[in-house]
Order: structure tokens, then sequence, then C-alpha cells
């Protein structure tokens, strides 16, 4: 089993998460998609307004409303969204500042990893800052393919 960390700007920017072949990207028999819970304050924060990212927000939290009961997108892909926050212990032991949204991920990584005893977890990620910052802790990134970029991002990757 892999548990796949989602950054936010996955959930803004990649097609509807739940179109995703979870499995062929991480390579996986199985997986746990993980919602961690910047992520939902960030997509929350994102949510106002007309804008295509405000309306893409709103879209992805309604599905991530439809699914937390279920918890699985199909029969090899299952989803969780944590609500518990890190201690602030994680923090300090890992010289992370809350007031980095990276760092509150990576705090939310660090916690779930030492709850669950689990090493096989990915962050997906699209961002620089969170791929080098992960690096050193030790994170393994899932990279999606571009196909799964939505049309109008398709243009500013390099």
């Amino acid at each position: 089993m892999k548990y796949i960390f989602i950054d936010t700007n996955v959930f803004l920017h990649f097609q509807d998460f739940r179109k995703i072949d979870w499995n062929k990207e991480a390579k996986a028999k199985e997986c746990t998609l993980i919602l961690a819970p910047i992520v939902l304050d960030e997509l929350d924060e994102k949510k106002i307004g007309t804008s295509r990212i405000g309306k893409k927000a709103r879209q992805v939290l309604k599905a991530i409303e439809d699914l937390i009961d279920k918890a699985v997108l199909n029969e090899t892909v299952r989803f969780e969204v944590l609500l518990e926050k890190p201690m602030q212990r994680i923090y300090d032991e890992n010289e992370l500042n809350f007031k980095e949204p990276d760092h509150r991920l990576f705090a939310s990584i660090i916690d779930f990893k030492e709850k669950k005893q689990v090493d096989d977890i990915l962050l997906c990620t699209n961002d620089v800052g969170p791929r080098l910052r992960a690096k050193q802790y030790g994170f393994a990134l899932l990279n999606l393919s571009e196909k799964y970029l939505l049309p109008e991002d398709r243009k500013s990757v390099v």
C-alpha cells in the first residue's frame, strides 16, 4: 500500500483527482490518497470569488465532502482526510515553521508516518519549493504525468 499526500496545487491545476490513474502513477496495486489539514485550509481560502481557481476549489471541496464517508475512490484507491493537526512537538523536533504552508504539509506527513508506522509515503506536488524541501526530509515524490494538467496550465509548464 502506498500513501499519497496530495498538495493543494494538484487539486487546482490538474484534472479532477478522481479521474487520475493513481495506481499507475504511483506504480502500486493499492494506494490511499491523503489530504492534510493544510490542504483543506488552502482550498477553503481559495474557494472565494468567481475566478477559475475559486471555481475549481469549490468543485474539489464538494468532491471531498462527497467522498469523506465512502473513504474509497474505487476498489484499489482509498481516500482519507486528516482532520487532526500535528502537535507542536512535530514542528519543534523537525525544525518546521507552522507559519509556512509547506512545513505544515510536511508536519502532517511526519505525524502520519509516526502514528501509522508506515514508510511507503509519496508527496504529490507540482510546486518546485516543496519538491526541493521534500528531499531534506527524505520524502519520496510522485510527479504526475503532464497529461493530467488542465489545458490552461499546460501553457505555463517550462
